[in-house]
């Protein structure tokens, strides 16, 4: 609570403040006579003028003041910050006329979130500049929105209202805030987890910075474009996972789909028509979505949470999105739909559905036992060909052309290479170069393997395994 703790303050101790406060003012403006003075303080009521909470809020409003004033190019010739036990002041002495400054002190007092709490005189040496000097509107009750002094004069509204008034905006500040740190950084996240993937090179059947044989019609910049377009819809997942209040998390999938063919369109749009993250809006949209409905609801990130929500949003996703496939055309059919009538293959729908656990067995922790100081791509390689070497990828079977013999001989490969020991070894080495002759010779491609390896990037910057 705002005002639960601190050294409690008589009339006389906030007298003795002011006397020195304003002495310490007439000292500021005789030093800088042709300057002004800012003087800053927070509104606070009772006996508690300060604490570590307190000094919190009058230093968040207080640097959003400075940030005002820098952006308006005042010039601080001085700055002096009190932290006091009758209450905090922070003097400012500007080089102004005194006029403009007051006009942006009361729109800060008007307009900031926090500004109704604070008091911000400006003083020159002829005086204190008042709101009705410059025909400024008067300052309104933070309760009722009559004028201050009136609702002051008559003691209108009692002590404890005026703390929770205040207290109450300090928390909903607070929340907003933390909202808006937390889901820049989530989006920054799901934005890195796309560039990174396709930063990681030489990947076998994949586009990367050097080579794009297996997709023609794509590049790197077909990839960041791509990235980019994506940012409005990962806020979109974001808000939809944060503001989720319904028991049934499937509503919340049901609420993100149009968000993601709405994505889709935003996508072919910035790269021409290509399909560069079709999975990745799929399965990282989910993800983003249940990391803020994890994060609002119990104020951690943990894996497991989000990805128990991720099984609760998408459960039967299968049988629903596949129980009518039988009577569709064939010819309308996506190489997916076709696996799974025909193979049974559930392709990134069972994935999710699942909670990701080829990730979850093969993705994290390969990354959790090798050193932080490996080299950050090759790293990521390997997480690469170990979720390839553990999942079915529909885009490997279907360039294989659902030949066993081609799938099988890419996987034995893929094998070999961290049996020999990787990328530590002549074999291992040469094996690797063996993967990339094989994955060009037959066309190949991992995009599937892409869509997981994008979703364990996410999951391995969220709890700094990267």
């Amino acid at each position: 609570m705002l005002f639960s703790t601190g050294q409690p303050q008589s009339i006389a101790d906030v007298l003795q403040d002011k006397d020195k406060r304003v002495a310490f003012q007439q000292m500021l403006l005789k030093k800088y006579p042709t300057a002004a003075l800012l003087v800053v303080k927070l509104n606070i009521p009772g006996e508690i003028k300060y604490n570590n909470s307190i000094d919190h809020l009058f230093t968040v409003g207080y640097n959003e003041l400075k940030k005002s004033l820098f952006k308006n190019k005042f010039f601080l010739a001085d700055e002096f910050v009190w932290r006091h036990p009758a209450g905090e002041t922070a003097f400012i002495v500007v080089n102004s006329n005194g006029n403009d400054l007051k006009l942006l002190s009361v729109n800060f007092e008007e307009t900031y979130k926090l500004g109704r709490l604070f008091d911000v005189d400006v003083l020159t040496r002829k005086g204190t500049i008042s709101r009705k000097q410059l025909n400024l509107p008067v300052r309104r009750c933070l309760i009722c929105e009559r004028p201050a002094k009136e609702c002051a004069r008559s003691r209108r509204h009692t002590l404890d209202d005026l703390k929770q008034t205040i207290e109450s905006k300090w928390y909903t500040f607070q929340q907003i805030t933390e909202n808006s740190d937390y889901r820049d950084k989530i989006i920054d996240l799901a934005q890195k987890s796309l560039l990174y993937e396709v930063t990681v090179n030489p990947k076998p059947g994949l586009v990367d910075p050097h080579n794009h044989d297996s997709h023609p019609d794509m590049d790197i910049f077909t990839f960041i474009d791509s990235s980019l377009s994506l940012r409005p819809y990962f806020c979109s997942c974001f808000d939809a996972g944060w503001n989720f209040a319904k028991k049934d998390l499937q509503e919340l999938f049901k609420e993100i789909r149009p968000l993601g063919v709405a994505a889709e369109k935003k996508m072919f749009t910035a790269t021409n028509g290509v399909n560069t993250h079709k999975g990745a809006i799929f399965s990282l949209g989910i993800v983003v979505t249940a990391t803020a409905y994890v994060y609002h609801q119990n104020n951690n990130d943990d894996v497991d949470n989000i990805l128990k929500i991720v099984r609760d949003m998408c459960h039967d996703l299968v049988e629903n999105d596949f129980k009518n496939l039988r009577q569709l055309p064939v010819e309308n059919l996506t190489a997916g739909q076709k696996q799974y009538l025909d193979f049974g293959l559930t392709g990134i729908r069972g994935e999710v559905q699942q909670g990701f656990p080829t990730i979850v067995k093969w993705g994290l922790p390969y990354l959790n036992k090798v050193s932080l100081n490996q080299d950050l791509n090759q790293r990521l390689l390997n997480v690469l060909l170990q979720l390839a070497l553990h999942t079915v990828d529909s885009n490997l079977i279907k360039r294989a052309n659902y030949s066993k013999e081609t799938i099988n001989k890419a996987h034995q490969l893929i094998n070999e290479y961290f049996e020999f020991g990787a990328e530590k070894t002549a074999s291992g080495r040469s094996t690797f170069n063996q993967i990339l002759a094989y994955f060009k010779q037959k066309n190949l491609s991992l995009g599937g393997t892409a869509d997981l390896l994008i979703v364990t990037i996410f999951f391995g910057l969220l709890t700094d395994l990267l």
